[in-house]
């Protein structure tokens, strides 16, 4: 790879890996459904998926800026463009959970409990305000990422002209802002930075921003800061995923690229899908054999129900999105 990549592949089959293994952590691992402690134990490796997702928004988004040229007074039209793109797709999915939330009200089948969130609740989640609200709850459990990615979007559009900058001691400073305030910081964006930051390092090594020496220092730095607020497990998913990304720059076969394109969508509402009806299906059938055809049927249906969500809702907005330029004219979504 050389500083005039516009495009990576890979990233689009690694977005269809992760947003599988997640899928797969709900159905097998966290819906309880299956009990066999083998299974529950290989599958809750998935949600390290978030991980991988993480590291690929700090290649994508910088490269992405880099290439456009992005300034500061770019910061509009790079969050009306992260608007469009993500937030359509994620108010879509709200209203779908809310309307299987009325609709689950209906079902004899299950519990008395109400899950039906106030217009409050509906509030905080919709404006990614449930982590500063005490008793307040995602209406869909995959939303904390979308309120960590938010927070990461934000930060970036500020702080990216930091990076572009041919003075080291300009990013020097954005790399001792991140690491100290992962340390000294108690929002959940801090703790989760040091993995954004070594796809960025990585994405600036790549675009010859940074030499070989910077990105190796930045990126032990950064190994040290996941190993100390996560897990050795996070800290190889991130390594790995690098790695991958590195080797097979342009592997991306059909099936992966089918998967990429639809792994925003599956990410979405896999939960909505797929795990209301294993929590329906849980209650006729019990026989393990049965259980692998409702998983494989939960898992079907999650993939068609994405198909068409990305057809009818994320293809146009990111189409929609692609049209809002910067000051420098760039065609990348």
């Amino acid at each position: 790879m050389n500083k005039e990549i516009l495009y990576i592949p890979i990233l689009n089959t690694l977005r269809g890996v992760a947003a599988l293994a997640v899928v797969l952590f709900h159905f097998i691992f966290a819906s309880g459904y299956i009990n066999d402690s083998v299974l529950r134990s290989i599958f809750n490796y998935g949600e390290l998926g978030v991980t991988v997702f993480f590291v690929i928004s700090g290649i994508v988004i910088p490269l992405t800026m880099i290439n456009s040229e992005y300034q500061i007074k770019d910061f509009y039209s790079f969050f009306k463009k992260r608007i469009i793109r993500v937030e359509i797709p994620f108010f879509a999915s709200i209203i779908l959970s809310i309307s299987y939330l009325i609709v689950r009200e209906f079902i004899p089948s299950t519990t008395g409990q109400s899950l039906f969130p106030s217009l409050e609740l509906i509030i905080y989640n919709i404006f990614y305000l449930v982590p500063f609200v005490d008793g307040a709850k995602w209406i869909n459990p995959v939303y904390w990422t979308l309120a960590i990615e938010f927070q990461y979007y934000l930060a970036l559009s500020a702080l990216m002209p930091l990076l572009i900058q041919k003075k080291a001691s300009f990013r020097i400073f954005f790399y001792l802002l991140v690491t100290g305030s992962s340390v000294f910081v108690p929002i959940q964006l801090f703790l989760w930075a040091p993995i954004f930051m070594a796809g960025i390092v990585y994405i600036l090594f790549i675009k010859e921003i940074i030499n070989k020496t910077e990105f190796i220092t930045v990126l032990i730095i950064c190994t040290i800061m996941i190993f100390l607020h996560h897990s050795i497990d996070i800290l190889l998913t991130v390594i790995v995923t690098l790695f991958i990304v590195h080797i097979f720059t342009n592997y991306n076969p059909k099936v992966g690229s089918f998967f990429g394109e639809i792994s925003y969508s599956l990410y979405l509402i896999h939960i909505i899908i797929g795990t209301s009806f294993i929590n329906l299906m849980s209650h006729f059938f019990t026989d393990p054999y049965q259980k692998c055809i409702v998983l494989i049927m939960s898992l079907f249906i999650s993939i068609f129900s994405a198909y068409i969500f990305n057809l009818y809702i994320e293809k146009p907005s990111k189409k929609l999105s692609s049209k809002v330029k910067y000051s420098k004219e760039y065609t990348g979504s």
